[in-house]
């Protein structure tokens, strides 16, 4: 939980609706996480951030129109405030536009890892 014990509030933008069934299944099971929103598109991904204010969006890479480095340019303007995770599949190192990169095939280990993003320091730092 973020300080004085108020959930993390996530934002999930991946094309793969079964990545999202398990993702929000997942960080639903704990009580450190509220998912605020999902969307399986960048340009929505962007609205629902600036209506929302996640504190963390958990952004896909390979998705069409808008991929992921675009959708997080985006919203380092438009949210500052919230930490990126790239999560992805596709690649093989963490990529500059986002605070953290979680490969999707460990996605058990989510939880854990999300909390150790919020503890570190602010966007784009």
């Amino acid at each position: 939980m973020t300080e004085g014990g108020r959930r993390i509030g996530v934002l999930i933008i991946d094309d793969d609706d079964d990545a999202r069934v398990a993702v929000r299944a997942l960080l639903q099971s704990s009580d450190d996480f509220d998912i605020v929103g999902e969307t399986g598109e960048g340009a929505e991904g962007l609205f629902l951030a600036r209506q929302l204010e996640p504190d963390l969006v958990l952004l896909d890479y390979m998705m069409p129109f808008l991929n992921g480095r675009q959708v997080a340019d985006l919203l380092r303007e438009q949210t500052p405030g919230s930490r990126i995770v790239a999560f992805s599949g596709h690649l093989d190192r963490a990529p500059d536009w986002a605070d953290a990169y979680f490969v999707k095939d460990r996605v058990a280990t989510l939880p854990e890892f999300l909390r150790d993003v919020m503890d570190r320091a602010a966007p784009g730092t």
